[in-house]
């Protein structure tokens, strides 16, 4: 039988963190200190191996590092069997605070060429997190070993104000990262005064994006800016939100979704499944599938970007719970920043066309003239 392409896994050695971030959204589980099986992981890559050539692989949290550097070093040299043996290509992405990111384990994440992706709010790191000049100091030896890395920025009520200041300090530390808005979850359901305020966040919002358009002096990668460029009219903007995503949590089981919270679509433990496609048929799946397009179809189809979105923002959601007044203000946000950047770059798209405009950087002059 041929292969299906891709497959998207995110594993999770456990739920324990050693930061209390005031934004938290697995505040809950915290505490709980088992790790998962390296048996029971072995056994998630192998049945995918067999069914799929490319897996992309998510260590995830709780915070990863905490399982240890050896836990990692085994995954690494077994999947170098499975690779062998089933002639598939494994890729990574370690998400973390990077507070125990040592010499010893940067090294290992680096040649295994794996993404090590920080959760660090560049200038304002003090106001949800700790540790800052630790964490800077580990993001520094990456950067100065050549690691493939990215920063994951939350932005926050005390911080948007100072937006352009946070893109200066990235550009000029040459650090690629990608701003998220705090989301009225978890522990930030405590943390009112931090929650974004829409019409600002997206006046911040909006200032910075027109100068990223008409910066030639870009040292870095703004992941956020670069995913906006390919905002348009009546374009999906990501066809694929659900399919060929699980999740395997500490305690073994198998769930939807590259980071779910709500562990109520339980899909199976691994040693009990003969075919890893089986996760996608059970009764749980189907339901899951069922609700989110019960909720798209009510919802999304009378909302102004749909054409765009095509519900991924509030399938993105749901990935971290199902309150109804957190999705609402998650699609608020959305529908706003789509429908401001939409405007944004018709603007620019008509200046570079029509008016040869040179004030656009050169990435985005290339990208409107090839969408000619």
């Amino acid at each position: 039988m041929e292969k299906i392409k891709s497959m998207a896994l995110t594993i999770k050695p456990t739920n324990s963190c050693n930061f209390r971030c005031k934004h938290c959204f697995n505040g809950e589980h915290l505490e709980e200190r088992g790790v998962l099986p390296l048996s029971t992981v072995f056994q998630t890559l192998e049945l995918i191996a067999k069914k799929y050539n490319d897996i992309k692989i998510t260590f995830h949290g709780g915070e990863p590092t905490l399982a240890g550097i050896d836990y990692y070093k085994t995954i690494f040299s077994y999947e170098k069997f499975l690779k062998e043996k089933y002639n598939v290509d494994f890729w990574h992405i370690f998400q973390t605070n990077g507070y125990l990111l040592n010499s010893e384990f940067i090294d290992l994440l680096i040649s295994e060429d794996v993404l090590i992706s920080i959760s660090f709010d560049g200038p304002h790191n003090d106001i949800l997190r700790s540790n800052t000049k630790t964490i800077l100091s580990k993001i520094d030896e990456i950067k100065r070993k050549n690691g493939r890395m990215r920063i994951f920025c939350v932005e926050t009520a005390k911080s948007i104000d100072s937006l352009l200041e946070t893109y200066n300090w990235f550009k000029a530390k040459k650090l690629n990262y990608k701003i998220l808005p705090i989301q009225p979850r978890g522990f930030a359901e405590n943390e009112k005064e931090m929650i974004l305020e829409p019409n600002n966040y997206i006046e911040n919002l909006i200032k910075v994006y027109r100068i990223w358009l008409q910066d030639k002096e870009r040292t870095n990668i703004m992941y956020t800016f670069e995913e906006f460029l390919k905002l348009k009219d009546e374009a999906v903007f990501k066809t694929k939100w659900f399919d060929r995503k699980l999740s395997l949590n500490p305690d073994g089981v198998l769930y939807p979704f590259g980071r779910p919270y709500d562990v109520n679509f339980n899909l199976g433990k691994p040693e009990e499944i003969i075919d890893i496609d089986e996760c996608f048929l059970t009764e749980n799946y189907l339901e899951l599938k069922e609700i989110l397009n019960t909720k798209i179809m009510s919802e999304c189809t009378k909302c102004s970007v749909f054409p765009t979105c095509n519900g991924t923002c509030l399938c993105s959601s749901f990935v971290y719970g199902n309150s109804e007044e957190m999705l609402k203000y998650a699609c608020l946000l959305a529908r706003k920043t789509f429908s401001s950047i939409i405007k944004i770059n018709n603007e620019a798209k008509i200046d570079i066309l029509e008016n040869g405009n040179e004030e656009y950087n050169e990435k985005v002059k290339r990208y409107f003239l090839k969408d000619k």
